[in-house]
């Protein structure tokens, strides 16, 4: 699961950076965002609170894994891509001081890689809760 813990942030902050430096380039389904809040936005300009907020959290579900997170398949997917898509987000926002989002889709709030993968986790959570229990 490292592996593709590594493989996700890797994958979300190459395209990030590529679409950055030439997304003048790319077709209208994809837009330049500078997402200084969390999800949709929300709590924009607070950064600093965010990454302290972020970093927690990642924190937390790392340590108390064994708490959300079951040994199972569903599961160590569901953390590798929630922790991966975290990381990805908490880079920018360190680094940028703002998450990069540039995937446009009808109806859906601009998007990236990183939050590709906290929402595949979360689905593949659902799913081992629903194969194996919530217990």
């Amino acid at each position: 699961m490292y592996l593709l813990f590594l493989f996700i942030v890797a994958l979300d902050q190459i395209s990030k950076k590529l679409f950055v430096s030439h997304f003048q380039t790319f077709s209208s389904e994809l837009v330049l965002v500078k997402n200084t809040g969390i999800a949709f936005g929300f709590f924009p300009h607070n950064t600093s609170l965010i990454i302290i907020l972020n970093v927690l959290l990642l924190i937390s579900l790392f340590v108390f894994r064994k708490h959300f997170f079951h040994n199972n398949l569903s599961h160590k997917l569901s953390l590798a891509f929630i922790l991966a898509g975290g990381t990805g987000n908490l880079i920018d926002r360190i680094f940028l001081g703002f998450v990069v989002d540039f995937i446009r889709v009808p109806f859906i709030p601009v998007f990236n890689i990183a939050d590709m993968a906290i929402n595949i986790g979360l689905l593949f959570l659902i799913i081992g809760w629903i194969k194996h229990g919530k217990n």
